[in-house]
């Protein structure tokens, strides 16, 4: 089968028009990927702006333990006691400190 110039001439505008479709169509994959990164960006960006909600209030904040309590009054008995043992200790000795000799 013998092909005229003129059928040449409309085949390869065909042949041009089926080319850029199948770019189109290889390129629509990246196109797409692009796009849903371009998006993940967004919200990411987002939520490193946002400040984050709580739900609700937690009971132990508002209201302190029964436990906690009692730690407190052992850890300020404990202190009381160390320090009564360090004045205790600090009673001045009648000589000792008292003078500094320079000659020498």
């Amino acid at each position: 089968m013998s092909l005229r110039p003129i059928e040449m001439q409309g085949s390869f505008t065909r042949s041009q028009a089926a080319g850029k479709i199948q770019e189109q169509l290889q390129q629509r994959g990246q196109v797409g990927q692009d796009i849903i990164t371009t998006a993940h960006k967004k919200e990411e960006e987002q939520k490193r702006k946002q400040v984050n909600k709580s739900d609700s209030s937690d009971a132990s904040k508002l209201e302190p333990d029964k436990e906690n309590k009692k730690e407190k009054q052992q850890h300020d008995r404990n202190s009381k006691k160390k320090h009564r043992k360090q004045q205790d200790n600090d009673v001045q000795h009648p000589y000792k400190g008292n003078f500094i000799d320079y000659s020498g």
